[in-house]
């Protein structure tokens, strides 16, 4: 993954690529300094309309970001869980695939995770802020209901009534 270098400007970066063998496949770079960020995207699974080239974050959210980043711990979590040791040996099996790097370079201060199928809710809150701001994702269309009948009989079937 090398050592992630920042470009002019910014004080602190971050690539994040996730992968999950029944969604999207994506990395994120971010960038910021002070109270401004930018990033840059890429996706297999991108809309042909999508423009990879860098796109100013929002006001306040460079800010959230760094907040998630600190309240998983990020700059304190072990680089490899599970061991790779345990997997190799056969004591873990895993069925399916899917990962989660992140790396952070601020100042000379760099650090990298990652992540099979499973990762503590801290780094799951970082995926998926970075998911929801990259907009590659679409939400799932809520059902449509029907439209309700105006009269109680109708509702359960009934013949209407004549007389009225």
């Amino acid at each position: 993954m090398g050592q992630l270098r920042l470009p002019d400007g910014a004080e602190a970066g971050f690539r994040l690529e996730s992968a999950d063998e029944f969604g999207p496949i994506f990395t994120m770079h971010l960038y910021g300094a002070g109270r401004r960020g930018w990033f840059l995207l890429h996706s297999r699974y991108a809309r042909p309309d999508h423009n990879p080239g860098p796109r100013s974050l929002g006001k306040g959210q460079w800010r959230t970001f760094l907040g998630l980043v600190n309240g998983c711990r990020f700059w304190e979590l072990p680089e490899l869980l599970p061991d790779w040791h345990e997997i190799a040996s056969g004591q873990i099996v895993m069925d399916g695939g899917g990962y989660l790097d992140l790396a952070g370079r601020e100042g000379t201060r760099y650090h990298h995770v990652h992540r099979i199928l499973e990762s503590e809710p801290g780094l799951a809150s970082v995926l998926r802020f970075c998911a929801r701001l990259s907009g590659l994702f679409e939400p799932p269309v809520p059902p449509v209901a029907e439209p309700q009948s105006a009269t109680p009989d109708a509702e359960l079937g009934a013949a209407p009534d004549p007389t009225t």
